[in-house]
């Protein structure tokens, strides 16, 4: 017991001492957070404060590993898991670290972040198995690499997301950690324990800096190598101890973070069809905080529901398999039903989206098949009425309804052509009508297309459409095919 008290007080006390230090160094090199858009606070504050919490739980990890009689163990036997979770989880705290001096993409955190739990689980942890209430179990064999890669990835995910609100991802993370310490402790995974210990020691002295109004952000050197951190030892345990309750335990736990990183990637990706590397305002705290509440109260609610969360979940260390299962799906219908109430769960929305997505994609995927096939007709057309017979068909395909094309001279010579469908569409009460005039690098003419465009439910699809017309015209070497002009001449063709 002595190791683990030496772990989680020592890094406490480490705490306490670097993190003025840290403080007053990232005000000095300019690394603070400074107000926006879609942040909260008023004032530019620190927000390397992660740096605090890795050093204090190294700080506290090596000497107790190096304690004597550390359970019968020495820091020369730690085994390969726990040797890959140290170096992944400080390489990850270097990227976060980088990317707060100097912001990289999300695409490159992501990739580094997968990279690290390759690390992980080349190591030989990976999630090898699920269980379903001792009734079924499948071995997922290769797919455990997969598996376990998106675990890992989806928590940090999760945990850097919720950094939003003071205080709020760090007392998330220091009863995750406390968690997964009594889950190491529990089936003998001595070091993970250890280190889960360190590392809430450290954020119990990092969160009297940290709660509001907070004195210093954790960063993303913070909330990444937390994230990291926090999934990678519950592998670690969980290929240890063998027992998939390893891992569910420790994600009732984490499950706010992993709810609200669920809703941001269906709200980013699919509701709002953006990217989900940008930041945006609609997580669960910026939900709480849009309901009038300050962002102590969020904090301490979303804090209060880990804890009834994890006192629940904790009941699968000790009730039979089907059991397990029930809790772990109980607390997270709960977990469900609170992100509905607060509005971060959308279904109907959802669903919509998924349909209109669906009928839009059809569409589009048609219009590009039809621009594909005329695409071939403009580059064999010979002259001018060769490649007009190949736009009026594009027209058609495109279901336009009108388009023209004026040639003028710079002698007052002027030719146009029009062309309509046989059928009016029934949109034409609703058109958009674009005008497009064409650069023409020789001769003295100017040329100007008019195309009318039914808007047959969205303005998207419509420009699609006007796009990939716009692209034909761009294809065509138009002095090559340009006829004499005729004065106030005009050819009107109409479609089958």
């Amino acid at each position: 017991m002595k190791p683990y008290l030496l772990a989680y007080f020592s890094s406490l006390l480490a705490a306490l001492v670097i993190m003025p230090v840290v403080i007053a160094l990232s005000r000095r090199l300019g690394l603070v957070d400074r107000p926006h858009a879609r942040k909260i606070h008023r004032e530019p504050t620190p927000r390397v404060g992660g740096i605090g919490i890795f050093l204090a739980a190294a700080c506290a990890v090596a000497p107790a590993l190096w304690a004597q009689d550390l359970l019968g163990h020495s820091f020369s036997h730690i085994d390969r898991p726990f040797a890959a979770l140290l170096a992944a989880s400080a390489a990850v705290f270097m990227v976060g670290l980088l990317d707060d001096i100097r912001p990289m993409s999300g695409q490159v955190k992501f990739l580094a972040l997968g990279l690290s739990a390759l690390v992980v689980c080349a190591s030989g942890a990976r999630i090898e198995s699920l269980s379903i209430g001792g009734l079924a179990e499948l071995n997922l064999g290769p797919w455990s690499w997969p598996v376990t890669v998106l675990w890992i990835v989806g928590v940090t995910v999760g945990v850097n997301f919720i950094d939003g609100v003071d205080g709020l991802a760090g007392g998330i993370a220091a009863i995750a950690a406390v968690v997964i310490a009594i889950v190491g402790g529990y089936f003998g995974q001595a070091f993970p324990a250890l280190m889960m210990l360190a590392l809430a020691g450290a954020l119990s002295g990092f969160l009297t800096y940290n709660f509001h109004p907070a004195r210093t952000f954790m960063g993303d050197c913070g909330s990444m190598f937390l994230g990291f951190s926090l999934a990678a030892a519950s592998v670690v345990c969980a290929a240890g101890a063998g027992s998939i309750v390893a891992v569910a335990l420790p994600a009732v736990a984490l499950g706010v973070p992993i709810m609200d990183a669920a809703c941001t990637m269906v709200r980013r990706g699919l509701l709002e069809r953006r990217s989900i590397f940008k930041a945006e305002r609609g997580h669960i705290h910026h939900r709480l905080l849009d309901l009038g509440l300050g962002q102590k109260h969020v904090a301490v609610i979303l804090h209060g529901v880990t804890f009834i969360a994890t006192a629940m979940g904790s009941f699968m260390l000790v009730t039979a398999p089907w059991a397990s299962a029930a809790i772990f799906l109980c607390v997270f219908t709960l977990l469900f039903l609170l992100f509905q109430t607060v509005g971060s769960v959308r279904l109907r929305e959802t669903a919509e989206a998924l349909r209109n997505q669906r009928t839009l994609r059809r569409e589009l995927n048609h219009y590009k098949d039809s621009f594909e096939e005329i695409q071939l007709y403009i580059r064999v057309a010979r002259d001018f009425e060769q490649w007009w017979s190949a736009v009026c068909k594009a027209a058609a395909h495109m279901r336009f309804a009108w388009i023209s094309v004026k040639l003028a001279a710079d002698n007052g010579d002027s030719h146009t052509s029009v062309w309509r469908p046989a059928e009016a569409p029934a949109e034409l009460a609703n058109l958009t009508i674009v005008r497009l005039p064409v650069p023409v690098a020789q001769g003295p003419l100017s040329v100007e297309f008019e195309l009318a465009v039914p808007i047959n439910g969205t303005l998207e699809s419509a420009a699609h459409r006007i796009t990939l017309f716009s692209r034909l015209i761009d294809e065509t070497d138009l002095p090559e095919l340009l006829p004499k002009t005729q004065d106030a001449s005009e050819t009107i063709d109409r479609g089958p």
